[in-house]
């Protein structure tokens, strides 16, 4: 057996593309931002201010490249676009260690939100496309992990005893790592483009998950982007405070996917997805009403639990109760619905910042979004999907999930 047969067989290097699509395109270029900052408005490197126009231009990104996935992939094809995207989030990385000022991070973080988005479409499409139907069930519990590791390294780096520039050094060269054995592999994995797309709209269950997908972006968008911030500058906190929060982000974004897995394995389709918008909420209102650090570590914790998770299950649920033609396009939508949530979510919260300059009034009006994705999430059971394809079950899925 050649090389190129050899990773093509072996499920395991596509799932790690689709983890890496997600370690770099969200839990990097996204979720790294938010210690920085913090530490680089403690050190007077940045204003406030920039923190609340950086994390526009992320949203903005994220959206943008959500956006343009599908007409790179029809024009270029999906393992192209990957590759582009990988080699511009490395330039952006190295281009943020040689310069750290506010114009630079503006251009390189909306640029590295832009691949995120696109990664975000391109990598799990392209992780799901191989093995068979039961490993295919499974692929994206390890995709989707990546958010909440990529959240994790980046907070530990921040703990470390160095100052922001080795802190950066040491992220770059994860990135490299990362983005070279992922060149790597994709000059020898191979992807069958499916031509054939379905006309059918989707059912109106399906759109009221993918409408409570999109506003549990909106409300991820306070504890994901100003976070450290909220609890080093105006709670007073420290930079360390900050981060030790976002560390217990990442933390239950690492633990998330496996726990769930074992927790929930009969509820996938529903009572799962229900459960999570509720500890959003709780979370969110700790954030917003209970200034207490014990309280704080909690929601963090909460919070990273919820995301990737939130991710996974609206995508598991789009694959099971979708035909195999509408998933990547519902897939698609879905993101881009998720990636808009978060652009508008933060265009509303930097005016309002603008005016109040107060964090806290963010995380209130957060509540308000995920109470309204919890709304839609539910209004789902009203709406039962026919589902005439054959599916894996979410139970045997989710109980081998890490077998």
């Amino acid at each position: 057996m050649n090389l190129r047969e050899h990773i093509n067989q072996n499920i395991w290097y596509a799932r790690w593309i689709g983890f890496s699509a997600t370690f770099i395109g969200i839990g990097i270029s996204r979720m790294s931002f938010t210690p920085l900052a913090a530490t680089a408005v403690e050190l007077d490197i940045f204003p406030k201010e920039a923190t609340i126009v950086i994390g526009a231009l992320l949203m903005l990104g994220y959206a943008t490249g959500a956006i343009i996935a599908g007409p790179m992939i029809k024009r270029i094809g999906i393992l192209p676009s990957i590759r582009v995207c990988f080699v511009i989030g490395l330039i952006c990385q190295i281009v943020e260690l040689i310069d750290l000022t506010v114009s630079t991070w503006q251009v390189t973080r909306f640029m590295y939100s832009v691949i995120g988005g696109a990664l975000m479409v391109t990598g799990p499409v392209l992780a799901v496309s191989k093995g068979s139907d039961q490993q295919k069930s499974k692929t994206p519990l390890w995709s989707f992990v990546g958010i909440g590791i990529g959240a994790m390294v980046s907070a530990s780096f921040m703990l470390l005893p160095l100052d922001l520039f080795q802190q950066q050094q040491l992220l770059t060269i994860v990135v490299f790592l990362v983005v070279g054995f992922n060149l790597f592999l994709l000059s020898y994995i191979t992807y069958e483009q499916n031509v054939k797309a379905s006309k059918a709209p989707l059912p109106k269950a399906a759109i009221c998950v993918i409408i409570g997908y999109a506003m549990a972006a909106a409300c991820f968008v306070p504890g994901s982007v100003y976070l450290s911030d909220y609890a080093a500058n105006e709670l007073l906190w420290g930079s360390k405070e900050g981060s030790t929060l976002w560390l217990f982000f990442g933390i239950g974004g690492l633990l998330s996917t496996p726990l769930l897995s074992r927790i929930y394995p009969k509820h996938l389709n529903g009572s799962a997805l229900t459960v999570l918008f509720t500890a959003k909420l709780t979370a969110l209102a700790i954030f917003a009403f209970y200034p207490n650090k014990m309280a704080f570590y909690i929601a963090a914790l909460t919070s990273g639990f919820c995301l990737p998770n939130i991710v996974l299950l609206t995508s598991n649920w789009l694959r099971e109760n979708l035909s195999q033609e509408q998933f990547s396009s519902a897939w698609q939508v879905a993101t881009m619905c998720f990636s808009s949530g978060q652009a508008v979510s933060a265009l509303i919260l930097a005016l309002i910042f603008d005016s109040s300059e107060i964090y806290q009034v963010l995380f209130v009006v957060a509540l308000i979004f995920v109470a309204v994705g919890l709304s839609m999430v539910n209004m789902r059971f009203l709406f039962p999907i026919n589902n005439h394809q054959k599916q894996v079950p979410p139970d045997g899925a989710m109980k081998s999930a890490l077998n």
